[in-house]
């Protein structure tokens, strides 16, 4: 899409670089919020001059990048999707391979505002009991217990048998 060269002004000096290297770097600073004082922790400054090679300025990018996206949020999101389909997990399981056993009700928190849909198979966890999510979580108790069944997964009287179709970690 954008090819050749762009000449650009950064911080006073004059350089040359990828035009959709700019755009990407621009994107991202905006995209993370890197430019507010509340994230200042996290700055790198990159000077645009030539003496630091563009795979080095990439790798400092995706450094801040991992620092300010952080979060036991995405932490939840990224265990809950390593749970295999026809499997299902603890709260207190995800908890612990986000980071912190002690977060189980955190789990569930984020779980419930889950912004990736379908991705995150937030159907797959259920209490340490075994027992569904039950209420408005995740369309509720039948729509948890047909998404489980139809993974193979069975469902009796709202409860899963962890021994069975539990996670080992």
């Amino acid at each position: 899409m954008f090819k050749g060269v762009k000449r650009v002004l950064c911080g006073g000096i004059d350089k040359r670089c990828s035009y959709a290297f700019l755009l990407i770097l621009c994107g991202f600073l905006l995209s993370t919020k890197m430019t507010t004082p509340e994230n200042k922790e996290h700055w790198n400054t990159i000077i645009l001059d030539g003496t630091i090679p563009e795979e080095d300025i990439r790798r400092m990018i995706g450094e801040s990048y991992d620092l300010v996206t952080d979060s036991p949020s995405r932490r939840i999101y990224e265990a809950v999707r390593k749970i295999p389909e026809g499997k299902a997990a603890t709260y207190g399981q995800i908890a612990e391979l986000a980071g912190d056993r002690k977060m189980a009700r955190a789990v569930g928190n984020a779980l419930r505002k889950n912004p990736y849909g379908e991705s995150v198979p937030c159907h797959r966890v259920v209490n340490a009991k075994g027992e569904l999510s039950g209420g408005s979580a995740f369309g509720g108790e039948e729509v948890q217990a047909r998404l489980l069944e139809a993974e193979g997964v069975e469902v009796r009287e709202g409860k899963v048998d962890l021994g069975k179709y539990g996670i080992q970690i």
